[in-house]
């Protein structure tokens, strides 16, 4: 497996965690955050690496860490 489809692994099983953990539909979190929900569904499925400005949106709406959401650690932490 080569790094950008690890990454696209973690990130997408991570993305999807928290999807389904909040409860949120793919049309409000897109019309909250302003992703196109085939974009989301990509990301979520590991079928795309999402752009660091997507990361960020994602982290936000989530209140997560960029490092947790792409693997980078283990805890997950909170942004605020």
């Amino acid at each position: 497996m080569y790094d950008n489809e690890m990454e696209s692994t973690i990130t997408g099983d991570r993305l999807d965690r928290l999807i389904t953990e909040s409860g949120v539909t793919i049309a409000e979190m897109s019309a909250k955050t302003h992703i196109n929900r085939k974009q989301i569904n990509l990301h979520r499925e590991s079928l795309a690496v999402p752009c660091i400005g997507f990361v960020k949106k994602y982290c936000e709406f989530f209140n997560v860490s960029a490092d947790w959401l792409l693997g980078l650690v283990d805890e997950k932490r909170n942004l605020r």
